[in-house]
């Protein structure tokens, strides 16, 4: 058996982790997740060539993983060229599946913060 790897983005609330946990339980495989990775890592670099440095990183460990099982990752992602990258790096079969929720559900879900923090500059 092939495993697979499934790399769900999409903006933050718009329901990657609830959706990732959810197949996880379902079909028992692995999840990298944005909210909990991040804390392996020591270097918290936001910058966006940080941000790539991190999603390549996620990616070589999910390319992995995948050798012993499926993996879903459920990332941000935001710049397409980052994404074409990760896609690149992957098992062929690997598929990029964007959750498209709109801003104002997303913001309403704000449990980080993250659109107030935006929205006042504090965050770009």
């Amino acid at each position: 058996m092939v495993n697979k790897v499934v790399w769900f983005t999409g903006l933050s609330g718009a329901g990657k982790t609830t959706i990732a946990m959810a197949a996880a339980e379902r079909f028992g495989c692995e999840v990298l997740d944005g909210d909990t990775i991040r804390d392996f890592f020591s270097n918290h670099d936001f910058s966006r060539e940080g941000r790539e440095r991190h999603l390549l990183g996620i990616a070589k460990m999910a390319r992995m993983i995948s050798k012993h099982t499926h993996v879903i990752c459920s990332f941000i992602t935001p710049y397409e060229d980052v994404r074409e990258k990760i896609l690149d790096s992957l098992p062929d079969n690997a598929i990029m599946v964007h959750i498209s929720t709109s801003l104002d559900v997303c913001e309403d879900r704000d449990v980080k913060g993250l659109y107030a923090k935006a929205r006042s500059g504090e965050i770009t």
